[in-house]
């Protein structure tokens, strides 16, 4: 067996649209703020072909989003509720970012596995975890600076089969 014919590649779309219709924007569909950004990964590997040892390249992209402020339950002294927006969300910029992973099967029943992940050291946010972080005050600024994904990790790890 040809060496090449160990590569193989992965390619994975994800996306999603979602709208309500929104009596305080004068019945009109507006955009759902509780669904992810889109994304797509795109992954690149080798494996022996005796399967004894691998590698792996994985590129993640995810588009940029910013969440809608709304004031849909806040209300005046006289009880009509409020429709304009008194606050502004920070938009969660897009990122792309590379893993790198490895196995090992060195015995019959046992694999070593590891992994650098986030390679570049790239500093992103993940937007359902970061989409209701406004902007303008010093407390918003550290909000923002600790919601911050981690940086470049790495993991090793066992499997052993029984």
């Amino acid at each position: 067996m040809s060496r090449w014919t160990a590569l193989s590649a992965t390619l994975a779309l994800g996306y999603s649209e979602g709208k309500s219709k929104s009596s305080y924007s004068g019945d009109k569909y507006v955009d759902l703020d509780q669904r992810g950004a889109n994304e797509s990964h795109r992954r690149r590997a080798w494996d022996d072909p005796a399967k004894r040892y691998g590698t792996a390249l994985t590129a993640t992209f995810v588009k940029g989003k910013q969440a809608t402020a709304t004031n849909r339950e806040s209300y005046s002294n006289s009880g009509s509720a409020i429709t304009d927006a008194s606050s502004d969300y920070m938009r969660v910029p897009g990122y792309g970012m590379l893993d790198w992973t490895a196995y090992w099967q060195v015995a019959k029943n046992v694999r070593l596995n590891g992994g650098v992940y986030n390679l570049t050291d790239r500093k992103y946010w993940d937007y359902l975890s970061s989409r209701n972080i406004e902007t303008g005050t010093n407390q918003d600024a550290n909000d923002k600076a600790l919601a911050v994904m981690p940086g470049r990790t790495w993991q090793l790890g066992v499997n052993v089969d029984f």
